[in-house]
Order: structure tokens, then sequence, then C-alpha cells
């Protein structure tokens, strides 16, 4: 019995279905939604509800203990237990994994450029600008409104969250216009100038 042809078969996964989805569309809005997992935790975790104070708290973890200094070390508030470390690394990671799809998913669609560009207009939103801007939005939105109660912390959160994904994916299909025509590999990536979609698809396929 020969193993070879067994082993190199190639598993086809793009008529798969998953709630009535398919996988492309799953990737899709797995990719743009995942990214902000970790802002959406800590809108969570700051929201006031004791069911979400653990989500995702700001803590020292031990690995760096060495940088701390004497009094830091000794404040026992300031430390992650076990629990509290590994959920921030399993929601860190689920942002991760949606970048990475996300940058997946342009590259072999549109090419390499498209992917690299649409991967660090990404990154700029869901990482860069919320961690230097989206707390003080949100706060700034709360005082304007003059609002601080759980459930509209975390409405307000949301909402912004959301403003954030629907900008980020204008500006990824913007990129992905102004760039898909560019190629450096001309034997792997597509050639979408003067294409129709049916076109694009045959060749994909």
């Amino acid at each position: 019995m020969d193993n070879t042809n067994k082993s190199n078969k190639t598993v086809e996964l793009h008529d798969v279905k998953f709630l009535n989805m398919d996988v492309d569309y799953i990737i899709f809005f797995a990719s743009i939604i995942l990214p902000f997992a970790n802002e959406t935790a800590i809108t969570l975790t700051k929201s006031g509800l004791p069911m979400f104070h653990n989500l995702y708290r700001v803590c020292v973890h031990n690995d760096i203990f060495t940088l701390m200094s004497e009094a830091c070390k000794k404040n026992k508030k300031l430390h992650c237990t076990n629990g509290e470390t590994f959920r921030s690394i399993f929601i860190d990671a689920i942002a991760y994994l949606g970048i990475i799809l996300n940058i997946g998913r342009n590259t072999i669609k549109y090419g390499y450029i498209t992917g690299v560009v649409s991967g660090f207009v990404l990154i700029l939103c869901s990482i860069v600008f919320t961690n230097l801007y989206l707390g003080q939005i949100i706060h700034k939105i709360k005082d304007i409104l003059h609002v601080n109660t759980p459930f509209m912390n975390i409405l307000i959160g949301l909402i912004c969250i959301i403003i954030l994904v629907f900008v980020t994916s204008v500006l990824q299909h913007i990129s992905s216009k102004l760039f898909q025509n560019y190629r450096i590999d001309k034997i792997n990536e597509p050639i979408l100038e003067n294409k129709t979609e049916e076109k694009i698809l045959e060749y994909l396929e």
C-alpha cells in the first residue's frame, strides 16, 4: 500500500460550511473581529461588573519581577495569579490569531504587498491606536454623557470598538484596491488587473 499519495492528498476545505456559512466568510469575520479581542476583554474588565472583574486584569507577571522595585515586589495586589496570567495569554493569543488570519487571507487573495499593507493597517488600528487612545476616548465620552454605570461602560466601549472595526475594514478595502495589482512573486501571486471576479476565482482555484 502506497502511503505517499495518501499523505500528500489535498484536503479541500473551501466547500465546508459552519452554521450555513462558507469557510471564507468565517475567516473574513474572524480576521476583522478577533484582533480586537483584548480590547473587548479590557472593556468588560473595566466595566465594573463583578463577573468580569479579573477577566483581563492589569497586573505584573512573574517573568518581570526582577525589573520591579522592592516596594512593588511586596505589593501582592500588583501580582498576577496563574489564572489571570493564563486568561491574558489566551485572550492575546486569540487577538494575534485574528491578525494572522487577516494577513494570510489578504495575501492569498490579493498578493504579498496587499497582505502586508492590510496587516500593518490592522496592527495600527487594533494594537497601536487602541493602546494609546481608545481608553481616553471612552473615558471622555462617559464624561460628556455623565454616565458611569457598568452597562453603559460596556455599551460605550463596544460601540467604540465596533466603529474601529468598521474603520479598519474600510482602510483595508482601500489598501487592497491600491495595491492589489502589485506583484513580487510572478508565479504564485494572482494577477487581478482587468479580470472579472469569475476569472479571479478560476485563477485562485
